[in-house]
């Protein structure tokens, strides 16, 4: 398996199991994702070593100012499922981060089972909710959807968790973040 940048022709397969993997409610326009029309997006794919078979897609808005990226999205291929496709290209991402934290949007573990077999599949990969968070939504296209910010565990916390989080949560999420922002940040954890 290799890890690159998506390439036109990748769209297409990147696009389906795009929408395979995330609700409508979680869901960006795919153009706006996949494509790199918004914020700076990087968008990665996991290809099979002697074809361009896309495995798997992992999407990372870089936030290089606060130290982290977001990775937006990470899907793999339902019939590679389980077979550690999607932890390889994990381990890719948070490579590539280098010396800045990844951080991820979950759903939390108790809301489904899918979503408690997600948060199991972050923990082998030593991730965790970050203790500073708060109570975290996603302004998604149909409304607020509850979520956990999750992080590289043993990370330190940023040393204002609230200043942190005010500028991330309005980098990624812009004008939507308008409505959610002081909820946010008024639960955010400090020290």
């Amino acid at each position: 398996m290799q890890t690159t940048i998506v390439e036109p022709r990748h769209l297409d397969q990147a696009r389906a199991i795009y929408l395979a993997a995330f609700p409508p409610d979680e869901r960006l326009p795919v153009a706006d994702v996949l494509e790199h029309r918004l914020l700076d997006r990087k968008v990665l794919v996991a290809r099979e070593d002697d074809d361009d078979t896309v495995l798997a897609i992992a999407v990372l808005v870089p936030h290089h100012e606060l130290g982290a990226d977001l990775l937006e999205y990470l899907a793999v291929d339902p019939r590679r499922r389980s077979g550690g496709v999607g932890g390889a290209l994990l381990e890719d991402v948070v490579r590539a981060a280098g010396d800045r934290d990844v951080l991820a949007e979950l759903e939390p573990p108790d809301s489904s089972p899918d979503a408690a077999r997600r948060a199991d599949f972050y923990r082998r990969h030593a991730f965790a909710p970050a203790p500073w968070q708060g109570d975290y939504v996603m302004p998604g296209p149909r409304g607020a959807v509850p979520l956990q910010l999750w992080h590289r565990s043993g990370r330190p916390s940023p040393a204002d968790p609230r200043a942190f989080m005010e500028r991330f949560y309005t980098r990624t999420y812009g004008a939507r973040a308008d409505a959610h922002l002081a909820t946010l940040l008024a639960a955010v954890r400090q020290g």
